[in-house]
């Protein structure tokens, strides 16, 4: 169409709109420009409200059908959790369960069963497990030649290999250390070791374990209510902070004696370097798009399958104190890449005027292909299961021992953070591009039909038994991340109905006589006559007005440059008021999630159950320390005051639960200790379990 005044300037991010057309006769030229004639009509904008207002609907609706969910999957699964406080911040010098035993039963008349007391003994620890993996791959490496039983036994060996070395033998280990070096580095640990489990160490938490529920909601609600919590109930002069605790499962010991302050600030790289990701993976799907729309969706698909790789090793460097937490962060990082990714960036590369157009780079394009890899790709590698398969029937075969069998026979690590973002990330897509392509609702139907069932196959065949998280993944989803997809929803919404026709033209009031006549380009004739419609440049982005315009109305045009028609004026005038309440509604609501959220005050969630913890046979609340290098955790308390296996969530079915005792290692490295050191009473962390008595 006709197009005056338009110039490349105001065409830069999409030059081939314009074209240069000579008149027939005076072979003057003119600026034409691709007008697209999209008519905007009431009825189709209230649809895309009415679907609008569905999905928020439906978001209230499925947040209290999961919320329903939560209670009913809490009242069935009886776990350690549900009889159990925390003691946060105790009197540090205060380690011996028996008395926390008689100040509960005296305050309260509640039975307690087992009582947990952890230490700040974090260095020893560590050290203890480095000694411990570094033990099984020495006696690995030498079990084929040497028996070994102790690092005496080690030493000789060391001695005897150094003198067998051949001088290129002895400037190899100064590169790459051997057998000696490494058993000289046990001898270092085991040294340091007999210093650290020399000294006392302050007590950090303690697990207090009751046998029945109500006795652990009744402390729980009074010492958490100030206005219940007096005087009568101080502990050794002083108020006990008390929490439930997450589930024995998901504590992480390791960084339970942690700060506020170190957890916060340990977030901060992890956050950066993800927000780097995500800038360096947009200018890569640029590159990647300019080239052809279906490779950059394949990209888009196999870079959300790459970042949580990333995103579980930044997480396993911050601090958290529950594998809960651990996961609300790694859901955090997932779902903002994934969002931005999978979306928000195809928007952002898409220039202005290609957003209604067909053909190579255009956001229709770009979408629809986004869509087929999301069904396609994502489901078929992930059903290939390549680095699982690799570990069960090419490595497992290979090994030499049962114990490292295992270890490659335990299953691809999955987590249920990268599931959740998963749902979510094919939600905000369909959400995003609804308003300017409906058929999004029809391809995420089919995309999460597809993830619902391919997860199901991967549960039973080849994923690795998750933690015990509880709902605190499916908390975070509900109370904040889908109502979000819905406030972006109206938002997206809002603007999309406002700038069509994503054209950049307005249609002028009066013909100007410059035009009328016939006008060629590339052998294509156009007629303009005192009928035709003459066009000028006006910029129907409102994203790019500052200051930035929001609810999205008709009011925003300028008053010389009008390209809306009375129906769209209508329809953009109530849909910028409609999204308005519904993001103010669903606003409050995560306002008060999040104010709720916050509060330190206990609130009973669903009935009390009646079943005694004796009965219940719960797992307990043990210091663990989970690696690689073993099928099972180390146990970081002494397990002869254990008396009832039960206590212990898994059972080995190669070794007692002394031989992951690291206390029996303490012992038999000070029973070497030139200094005739001992363990200290306060080196380790305490559990003690009382039965109950018969009449009770």
């Amino acid at each position: 169409m006709p197009c005056k005044d338009c110039d490349l300037l105001n065409f830069s991010d999409d030059a081939s709109r314009l074209v240069m057309m000579t008149n027939t006769i005076t072979n003057s030229t003119q600026t034409f420009a691709y007008h697209l004639a999209c008519d905007v009509n009431f009825r189709s904008g209230m649809i895309s409200l009415a679907s609008l207002c569905l999905m928020c609907l439906g978001i209230l609706v499925l947040s209290r059908y999961l919320k329903r969910r939560e209670e009913q999957f809490d009242e069935e699964n009886t776990t350690a959790q549900d009889f159990s406080i925390q003691v946060l911040h105790p009197p540090t010098k205060e380690n011996d369960p028996e008395v926390w035993k008689k100040y509960f039963e005296k305050k309260f008349n509640a039975h307690v069963t087992c009582c947990t007391i952890t230490i700040e003994n974090d260095d020893l620890i560590d050290t203890l497990v480095q000694r411990r993996i570094l033990f099984a791959k020495i006696r690995k490496a030498i079990t084929s030649k040497y028996k070994s039983k102790d690092t005496k036994d080690l030493l000789q060996i060391a001695d005897k290999l150094r003198s067998e070395r051949t001088c290129f033998q002895r400037v190899w280990s100064s590169i790459i250390k051997g057998i000696p070096e490494r058993i000289q580095e046990l001898v270092d640990l085991e040294t340091q070791i007999q210093y650290l489990a020399s000294k006392d160490y302050d007590v950090s938490s303690v697990f207090v374990t009751f046998e029945t529920e109500e006795s652990q909601r009744e402390i729980l609600s009074v010492l958490t209510d100030k206005k219940l919590c007096d005087k009568k109930f101080l502990f050794k002069g002083e108020f006990l902070e008390i929490i439930e605790p997450a589930e024995p499962s998901s504590i992480r010991w390791k960084d339970i004696n942690e700060g506020w302050s170190d957890v916060m600030g340990n977030l901060i790289i992890p956050y950066i370097v993800t927000l780097g990701v995500i800038i360096c993976a947009a200018f890569a799907v640029r590159e990647v798009r300019n080239y052809n729309d279906a490779y950059a969706a394949i990209f888009i698909s196999v870079m959300n399958i790459l970042f949580p790789l990333l995103a579980k090793f930044l997480t396993r460097k911050e601090i958290h104190r529950n594998e809960g937490s651990r996961h609300a962060s790694l859901y955090v990082k997932i779902t903002l890449f994934r969002w931005v990714n999978t979306a928000i960036v195809t928007t952002l590369l898409t220039p202005f005027t290609s957003t209604l157009e067909a053909g190579k780079g255009s956001l229709l394009e770009g979408v629809y292909a986004i869509f087929i890899s999301e069904i396609v790709t994502v489901n078929a590698l992930q059903l290939l299961d390549i680095s699982g398969n690799i570990n069960r029937h090419i490595l497992a075969p290979r090994q030499n021992n049962q114990r490292d069998m295992s270890l490659c026979m335990r299953g691809t690590e999955i987590e249920l953070a990268e599931r959740y973002t998963n749902l979510t990330k094919i939600v905000f897509l369909t959400l995003w591009y609804c308003p300017i392509f409906p058929a999004a609702f029809f391809f995420g139907c089919i995309a999460l039909f597809l993830n619902v069932y391919v997860d199901k196959f991967s549960l039973m065949r080849s994923w690795k038994p998750a933690p015990k998280l509880g709902a605190i993944i499916s908390k975070l989803n509900r109370k904040f991340f889908l109502p979000a997809t819905v406030i972006v929803m109206a938002v997206i919404s809002s603007y999309t109905w406002t700038q069509f026709s994503f054209d950049n033209l307005c249609q002028l009031d009066d013909v100007s006589n410059d035009f009328i006549g016939d006008w060629k380009v590339n052998n294509t004739i156009i007629t303009v006559d005192e009928n035709t419609n003459i066009y000028q440049y006006c910029d129907q982005n409102l994203f790019n007005r500052r200051p930035i315009v929001f609810p999205a109305l008709p009011i925003f045009q300028h008053s010389d440059l009008i390209w809306m028609g009375e129906e769209q004026e209508r329809i953009t005038s109530v849909y910028g008021w409609a999204s308005v309440g519904i993001i103010a509604f669903l606003g409050l609501l995560m306002l008060k999630s999040i104010f709720f959220s916050c509060r330190r005050k206990y609130k009973a969630v669903g009935k009390a159950g009646t079943t005694p913890f004796t009965v219940s046979r719960c797992a307990a609340y043990i210091p663990e320390v989970k690696t690689s290098s073993f099928a099972y955790p180390l146990i970081a308390v002494n397990t002869d005051e254990i008396a009832h296996t039960d206590l212990f969530e898994w059972n080995s079915p190669y070794h007692g639960y002394d031989y992951y005792d690291l206390t029996l290692d303490a012992k038999r490295i000070m029973s070497w200790d030139v200094n005739h050191r001992y363990v200290a009473q306060g080196a380790f962390s305490k559990v003690k379990f009382w039965e109950v008595p018969f009449d009770q």
